[in-house]
C-alpha cells in the first residue's frame, strides 16, 4: 500500500495519490476494496487472454471482477464497464445472446447522452451482437445512434468508424464500408495511443473491401501497409515466403 501511494498516479487525478487524503480517495473506486488499479491490471490481462485467445480464462477474470464488485457500492459508469468488457469476452466465445443481456445492462446504468469512452464502447458490442446474431434491423438503429452520439461529443477519442465499417464490410456493402474503414484508418493512424493491431485490422477489412470492388493495386497497398519493416517499400511473394516458415505465422 505503502508503494502504491507514493508512486501510482490515477487516472484522470492530477495530483499524486501521496498528496493528502483527497487525492488519495480519488484512486480508489468508491471503496477501498477496490482500486482502479486492480481494475486497469486485470482489464489489461483480460485484454492480453483475448488477444491470446484464451477467453476462458478471460471470462474467469471479469466474472471475478463482478462478483467482488456486486457486493460493494461502486457508480454506474463503474459497473458499465465491468459488463461491458464481459460482453467483449462473451462475444469472443461467440455466446451473443449472454454478450446481449451485458450490453443491456450496461446501457441500463448509462445516460443516452453519455459521452464517456464506456458509452460508445457499450453500443460498439451491441454492433457486434446484432450483427453476428444476423439483426441487421437493429444494427442500423445502432449505427444511427452511434453516429448521432458522435456528432454530440466531439472530443470522443473512440474510433466508431471501424465497426461500423466491419458491419457494412461482412453485410456486403462495400460502398458504406469504405467510406467508413478510410475514415477509421486516417483516424488510427495519427490516434495518440495507436494499436497496431486495430491499425492491421482496419487495413486488412479496407483491403478486402478494394478486392471485392475491383481496386487491386489498392488492395495489395493496404494489405501489406502495417506489416512493412522499417527499410522497405515494397513487398513481394518471395519475400514474404522466406520470411515466414509456418503456415500460419504471417497472417
Amino acid at each position: 500500500n505503502g508503494l502504491f501511494v507514493k508512486t501510482y498516479r490515477c487516472w484522470g487525478v492530477k495530483e499524486s495519490c501521496s498528496k493528502g487524503r483527497k487525492a488519495l480517495r480519488k484512486c480508489f473506486w468508491w471503496h477501498p476494496s477496490f482500486t482502479r488499479l486492480e481494475f486497469d491490471i486485470t482489464s489489461h490481462l483480460i485484454a492480453s487472454c483475448g488477444h491470446r485467445r484464451f477467453n476462458a480464462l478471460a471470462l474467469g477474470l471479469v466474472n471475478d471482477m463482478i462478483h467482488k464488485a456486486n457486493g460493494l457500492s461502486l457508480g454506474n459508469n463503474e459497473m458499465a464497464q465491468l459488463y461491458q468488457i464481459r460482453s467483449i469476452v462473451l462475444v469472443r466465445l461467440s455466446d451473443f445472446e449472454n454478450s446481449l443481456s451485458d450490453v443491456r445492462i450496461a446501457k441500463g446504468l448509462l445516460y443516452e447522452s453519455d459521452c464517456s469512452p464506456v458509452g460508445f464502447q457499450v453500443l460498439t458490442s451491441e454492433l457486434f451482437c446484432a450483427t453476428y446474431l444476423n439483426n441487421d434491423e437493429e444494427a442500423y438503429k445502432i449505427i444511427s445512434q452511434l453516429s448521432s452520439r458522435y456528432k454530440q461529443c466531439p472530443g470522443s477519442m473512440v474510433n466508431i468508424f471501424r465497426n461500423i465499417g466491419q458491419f457494412y464490410e461482412e453485410n456486403f456493402e462495400y460502398d458504406n464500408a469504405q467510406y467508413f474503414l478510410e475514415k477509421a484508418k486516417e483516424i488510427e493512424k495519427f490516434a495518440i495511443f495507436k494499436s497496431d493491431a486495430r491499425y492491421e485490422s482496419i487495413c486488412y477489412m479496407l483491403s478486402i473491401v478494394y478486392e471485392n470492388t475491383n481496386q487491386f493495386n489498392k488492395a495489395i497497398d493496404v494489405y501489406y501497409e502495417n506489416k512493412k519493416k522499417d527499410g522497405l517499400d515494397t513487398f513481394d511473394p518471395k519475400l514474404v515466403t522466406d520470411r515466414f516458415t509456418g503456415k500460419n505465422d504471417f497472417i
